[in-house]
C-alpha cells in the first residue's frame, strides 16, 4: 500500500474513533490492521499518526478554532475536523512530513470525502496555521 493510502486509512480512523473512545486506541488500530492486512511498516505509520492525533487533538482544536471565523468547532463538519486533526498533526507535530504535503494530502483528501467546499475550507484553515508559524 501507499503512504496516501495508509493516510486515508488513518484519517478513516481518525474518524470512527472521534464517535467513540480515543482511550482504547491500541486495541481498535490492532484489530483494524488485521483486518485489513496490514504489514509492520504501514502498521507502524498508522499507529504513530492515530497516537500523535490522540495526543495532539486538543491543541489542535484549539488552532481550528482560531483560525476558523464563525465557526464553532462543534459546529463543524466531522469529516473535515478528522481531516484537519491528521494534517495539523502532520504539519506541526511530526518531523516526517513536510507541512507542504500535508497540506495537500488534507485538501485531496477533502475533496474526495467531503467535496469541492470541504476542500477549499480545509486549505483556508491550514494556510492561515501555516502562515502563522508553529503556535505550538
Amino acid at each position: 500500500m501507499s503512504r496516501r493510502d495508509d493516510r486515508i486509512l488513518a484519517f478513516q480512523l481518525a474518524f470512527g474513533i472521534d464517535f467513540h473512545d480515543w482511550e482504547n486506541l491500541d486495541e481498535t488500530v490492532e484489530y483494524i490492521l488485521e483486518e485489513f492486512g496490514r504489514d509492520d511498516t504501514e502498521g507502524e505509520y498508522i499507529y504513530a499518526t492515530l497516537s500523535g492525533i490522540s495526543r495532539t487533538r486538543h491543541q489542535a482544536d484549539d488552532l481550528i478554532s482560531r483560525h476558523s471565523k464563525d465557526w464553532d468547532i462543534e459546529r463543524l463538519n466531522r469529516v473535515d475536523l478528522a481531516i484537519l486533526r491528521l494534517a495539523i498533526y502532520e504539519m506541526i507535530f511530526s518531523a516526517e512530513i513536510p507541512e507542504s504535503v500535508a497540506i495537500n494530502e488534507a485538501v485531496d483528501i477533502s475533496k474526495e470525502f467531503s467535496g469541492d467546499e470541504g476542500g477549499r475550507f480545509i486549505n483556508g484553515i491550514l494556510g492561515n496555521i501555516s502562515r502563522e508559524g508553529r503556535p505550538i
